[in-house]
Order: structure tokens, then C-alpha cells, then sequence
């Protein structure tokens, strides 16, 4: 009893005095009883974990305070590798530094989450592996590094896309579809196209090719605009370029430079070759070296 008496005079004189206090045991580490760990309860009673803490709020539950730049002697120290730190006990096998970290916040608030060999101040987020977002089991967004590649993974179960949404304006300018089709402006994924654009679309060079033959320059259709509006084109089987409406082939272009309207018959040296009737209201043949209108020209003799 005079004991109790004793530590509850001590307490009082430790309020009375505003003596900062601490709480701990004589072991160095929470007792064990009787081979059992004891849990410690700060504001709860029966605490079913080594150490629970609760708050009420708003003043909350928890709040940790690290020293400035400045110790309390005054001398000048070097910023808290952390504020708050979480680790594991591997059974004392020796490790790197921070390689027994599993949560890390330091004194800007930067967050460390997993495991990281040798980073004490991470990126405001840093997360190892994965970065999960759950509404539930099979309805989440994961970023997450895999087989080498950075990778963002979504899962719907009602099979939704996945969209960019602008929190000012409300517009979705990119929506990517489970089935890996992509709509610019737009979710109207109709028939099999991989690529759905709503609008205009600005571009200097465009390539088509076969998925085979990317990186090739050998078989392609390329429109650019250089010193003027251009198609291109290059094939490894010497192909010629078509115009096709339906299953009909109204037009086609040689490598060496013929045309063909309705056919691909292109015998001998003809430059056009033309499969059916011709209506014209005026139509000149003239050998290409009197195209020109010359009668103007001052050396033009006159008959």
C-alpha cells in the first residue's frame, strides 16, 4: 500500500512540475508473463495486439514529433531519416540498411511503402511492386511493375473501360477498352477497329504497314506533308497502289509510274490504260515537248 501511496505522490509531482515522462520497462521491451506477451492499451482496455492506442476525436489517437534541424543542445543536426518507421524482425540475420523497412514516413512526408535496400528518403510515394486501388476483389487499378515493363492493370466485373477523366472540364479524352481498343474523344467502340478518334486528328507523317513488316522499308503507305500533300508507297513484291470501293478496284498506280482505270493490265510502255468507254468534252494530243504555249515567248517566230 505504501507503495502505491508513493508512485501516486510521484505522478502528482510530475504533473505539479510539468516533468516530461515516458513510458517503458525495466527489461527494455514489453514484459512477458508466464511465456505469453503482454499487450499494453493506451485509452482501451483489453487490448488484443501488442500495443493499441485510442483517440478520441479531433485531437486523434497518435502523434509523433521529431526534433527541427536543431537539437536540444543547440547544435546543429542533420534532418530525421523518418519520422515514423516499420519494421521486421528477421530473426537477426544481417541486412542493409532500410532492407528491414516495410513503412517509412520522413520530416517532409514522404512515404515509403515495402521493402527498398538502401532508400531512406523517398519520392512523396513510394511503393514497392504494386499500388493497388480496391472497390472490391474483382474491381480495382493496380500499377505495378511486372516481367520488366511498368504496367497498369484494371479489372471490372461489369466489364468497364478504363477512362482518363479531366476534374476541371468533366472531358474523357482517352478511354481504353478490356477488349484493347482505344477511343480518342469517344467510348463508341463500334465494329472490330482498334482505334476510335472523334474529331480531327493533326499529323505530320503517317505509316501504314503489316505488324510484320514494321521497322521495314520495303513495303508501306506513308501520307506526308513535306513541300506539298504526298502519298508514298513501297513494295517488296512490287505491287501497285489501289483504290478500292467495295470489291471494286477503280484505280490503280505502278511502281513505274502507270495508271490503270479499272484494270492491271499494264503490257507495253502505255503511261494510261483505261478498261471500258471514255467520255471527254475536249481532249488534246500533243507530244510533251509542245505542251507549253510558247507563241509568247520573245524568240517565238511567228508563221
Amino acid at each position: 500500500m505504501k507503495t502505491n501511496h508513493l508512485l501516486l505522490t510521484v505522478a502528482i509531482l510530475a504533473i505539479a512540475f510539468n516533468v516530461s515522462g515516458q513510458l517503458y520497462t525495466p527489461a527494455g521491451g514489453v514484459e512477458v508473463n508466464n511465456g505469453s506477451p503482454i499487450n499494453v492499451g493506451v485509452g482501451i482496455n483489453n487490448p488484443d495486439a501488442r500495443f493499441v492506442v485510442r483517440g478520441l476525436a479531433p485531437s486523434g489517437a497518435v502523434r509523433v514529433t521529431a526534433l527541427s534541424k536543431y537539437s536540444g543542445t543547440g547544435s546543429l543536426q542533420s534532418d530525421p531519416a523518418f519520422l515514423l518507421r516499420l519494421e521486421y524482425d528477421d530473426a537477426g540475420a544481417i541486412v542493409a540498411q532500410g532492407e528491414r523497412t516495410v513503412f517509412n514516413v520522413n520530416h517532409l512526408g514522404n512515404t515509403q511503402i515495402g521493402t527498398f535496400s538502401g532508400i531512406t528518403a523517398p519520392d512523396v510515394l513510394a511503393v514497392r511492386s504494386t499500388l493497388g486501388i480496391y472497390h472490391a476483389a474483382n474491381e480495382h487499378v493496380k500499377i505495378q511493375h511486372a516481367s520488366n515493363n511498368h504496367e497498369i492493370f484494371w479489372r471490372s466485373n461489369a466489364n468497364r473501360n478504363f477512362r482518363f477523366r479531366n476534374s476541371n472540364t468533366g472531358a474523357v479524352p482517352l478511354t481504353l477498352a478490356p477488349s484493347g481498343k482505344v477511343g480518342v474523344g469517344t467510348a463508341n467502340f463500334a465494329g472490330n477497329h482498334a482505334l476510335h478518334v472523334k474529331g480531327t486528328g493533326v499529323h505530320e507523317d503517317i505509316y501504314v504497314q503489316a505488324e510484320n513488316a514494321w521497322g521495314q522499308d520495303n513495303s508501306f503507305a506513308r501520307l506526308v506533308y513535306t513541300t506539298a500533300p504526298q502519298i508514298w508507297w513501297k513494295s517488296s513484291t512490287n505491287a501497285n497502289f489501289e483504290f478500292k470501293s467495295g470489291d471494286q478496284t477503280p484505280l490503280r498506280l505502278s511502281p513505274q509510274g502507270k495508271v490503270g482505270v479499272n484494270t492491271s493490265n499494264f503490257v507495253s510502255s502505255h503511261s494510261l490504260y483505261i478498261k471500258g468507254t471514255t467520255i471527254a468534252e475536249e481532249i488534246f494530243v500533243k507530244i510533251e515537248d509542245d505542251w507549253g504555249d510558247y507563241v509568247f515567248e520573245p524568240d517565238y517566230v511567228l508563221q
